[in-house]
């Protein structure tokens, strides 16, 4: 039996496949043109070159647009025009023109002076050294343990006060920061061991003297290493330790070596500290007074702070050491208020280190 035929209009299929052909050759054409147009003509050509150089290089350094509609030969007109053709020997017009031999040999000589600096210069705030009025350096040590406290001594007192935190801070390095952005120069407390340890104890990274010299040395890099951009460390007890010559010794050629300073907090009239730093060319300052031991009461911070003002004019300069107690910041601020009035100049306390005026 015969198998009965699509239903299909005669020659239908054939017709389907040449309109579909025909429509094909229309995308075709089509499409070529428009590559032809917006690819392979000239001028499309030279206004994509256009757009890969500015995207390398980044927007015109004059803040001029770029005239995408321009031609080929319009290009490289503006191109012979513009001063960004111009050799890289020639200065572009407004723009700094190229350092000499001269100027480049000074700028590295300058590198190498900053990088040949001790961290103590390097970090320390700014003073004028040729102001000569007597100089009163005050440093707050014990910071970062108590957040309200070392915030109030940061917003309160001038930037030229010293700030020294404890190793102890869970968050050193930002204490330190926010500080340094006050415009304080900042040191680490450093503690020692006292002569009544273990009744007064100074924490498990104090360096000990029955301790032998690895063990304190690594003590040491440890409390260094717990923070940055300072300019040396403050005794914190130590009364002890600042008595034991060997001890000091390993102690302060560590501290040069390291480019940092010494600040004796004087709590042993038998500390050898000034001397053998001296000896050895540590970097070393002593305090003149605790304003506030024990809590002082406001009356006892004031004359503290009237002797500190004596010692200056007789001497030149003088070292307070506060910690960060409510009553003892409110009288420092006030104190500062009127200090230049006074003719003292408060000072940080790496002006009051000897050093060679710059040349």
């Amino acid at each position: 039996m015969a198998r009965p035929q699509d239903d299909v209009p005669p020659g239908g299929k054939g017709g389907l496949v040449a309109l579909l052909a025909a429509w094909v050759l229309l995308f075709a054409l089509v499409g070529g043109g428009f590559a032809w147009v917006f690819y392979l003509h000239p001028d499309a050509r030279s206004d994509q070159q256009a757009e890969r150089a500015e995207e390398a290089v980044g927007p015109n350094p004059s803040g001029a647009g770029t005239d995408r509609g321009a031609t080929a030969g319009e290009g490289a007109s503006a191109a012979a025009s513009s001063p960004e053709s111009e050799p890289l020997s020639e200065p572009r017009s407004g723009a700094k023109p190229a350092a000499t031999p001269e100027e480049l040999s000074e700028k590295l000589q300058r590198q190498r002076t900053s990088q040949a600096l001790p961290a103590w210069r390097k970090f320390a705030a700014a003073f004028d050294r040729k102001d000569p009025r007597p100089r009163i350096a005050i440093v707050i040590t014990g910071l970062g343990l108590d957040g309200e406290a070392t915030q109030r001594a940061v917003q309160s007192l001038p930037a030229a006060v010293t700030l020294s935190f404890t190793p102890y801070a869970s968050d050193l390095n930002r204490w330190i920061a926010v500080a340094r952005v006050d415009g304080h120069e900042v040191m680490l407390d450093l503690p020692l061991e006292p002569l009544d340890f273990p009744r007064s104890d100074p924490g498990p990274l104090a360096l000990m003297t029955g301790a032998g010299d690895r063990e304190n040395l690594e003590k040491l890099n440890d409390i260094l290493g717990r923070g940055s951009s300072y300019i040396g460390v403050a005794a914190a007890l130590g009364s002890r330790f600042a008595a034991s010559e060997p001890d000091m010794r390993i102690l302060l050629r560590a501290l040069k070596t390291k480019g940092l300073i010494y600040l004796d907090n004087a709590s042993s009239r038998d500390s050898i500290a000034a001397e053998l730093a001296a000896s050895l060319g540590t970097a070393s300052v002593v305090n003149d007074r605790l304003l506030d031991d024990n809590q002082a009461s406001d009356a006892v911070i004031r004359a503290r702070l009237a002797e500190i003002e004596g010692l200056a004019l007789a001497r030149g300069q003088a070292i307070a050491i506060a910690r960060p107690y409510p009553q003892a910041v409110e009288q420092l601020a006030r104190w500062a208020r009127g200090l230049g009035e006074r003719g003292f100049a408060l000072a940080p306390v790496s002006a009051l280190v000897p050093q060679p005026d710059p040349a």
